[in-house]
């Protein structure tokens, strides 16, 4: 019955990865990347989101954050492939993926005689089924979800022990950084962003999400719309004078909303 149910979910996904204006400044380029797919599972498709942030000091930012979220689609494509149910997604089973990414950004830094530290990025991931959902994050950026009527983050973002400082999947204190949370409960709405969009969408003083950013974005993505008419629309907005008046990082700012006529 459960694949039955699944057949009948469909997602309206927009986003995007934007270079800030700091970077075009320094010639720097986009250091972010995002990606999604719908990959099959024994139960039915699993909506796959995932983006990353590469730190602004490391020389390879961009190729570890672009490298880091195809890696991670990768690994998901496989083990849904394999038989695998969502339920089956343990905070170990991710937790052994992400020291082998370690490992790869590491030795391929050894590579290139740079430290791991150039090649260090962020990562936040969502999977989300018709009978679950696996959250997982490392380092700033958010993953925020609508729970009731209010949207809500699934793990504050973390910070380092100075200003504009994080953690990253090359770091060696990995295994206590990865943030793991998973749910039973459906997932209507959901948005990831990096950093860039934190000053904008949070609420630091009360630690939530600023709900007037959220509302119009998701009512927008629930209209009449295709995603591909929307898309060009939300890359305008990341690029907006408006919001760049509030952030000079990069932008990646990924929407999901399960489509009203899905169960």
């Amino acid at each position: 019955m459960g694949s039955d149910l699944a057949k009948y979910i469909v997602w309206k996904v927009i986003l995007d990865s934007v270079e800030g204006t700091s970077h075009k400044k320094e010639i720097l380029g986009c250091q972010d990347a995002c990606a999604c797919a719908q990959i099959n599972s024994p139960l039915g498709p699993a909506l796959c989101i995932v983006c990353s942030d590469g730190a602004g000091s490391a020389k390879y930012a961009a190729t570890a954050s672009q490298y880091s979220c195809q890696y991670m689609l990768n690994k998901l494509t496989d083990y849904f492939g394999d038989g695998h149910s969502i339920s089956e997604l343990t905070k170990e089973t991710a937790l052994g993926w992400l020291t082998s990414l370690r490992t790869y950004l590491t030795e391929t830094a050894q590579s290139m005689n740079s430290p791991a530290d150039d090649y260090a990025c962020t990562l936040l991931v969502a999977v989300i089924a018709w009978n679950g959902s696996i959250f997982m994050q490392i380092g700033d950026g958010a993953i925020i979800r609508l729970e009731g009527s209010e949207y809500k983050p699934v793990f504050w973002p973390e910070t380092g022990e100075y200003v504009n400082t994080t953690f990253f999947v090359t770091s060696p204190t990995l295994e206590e950084r990865l943030n793991y949370f998973s749910c039973l409960e459906p997932i209507d709405e959901l948005a990831l962003f990096t950093d860039g969009l934190q000053m904008l969408s949070l609420d630091f003083v009360k630690r939530q999400a600023h709900q007037p950013f959220f509302t119009p974005l998701f009512q927008r993505l629930r209209g009449d719309d295709t995603a591909d008419t929307l898309n060009p629309l939300l890359s305008d907005f990341l690029k907006s004078d408006k919001v760049n008046a509030r952030t000079d990082d990069d932008k990646t700012l990924i929407l999901a909303v399960r489509s009203a006529g899905s169960v």
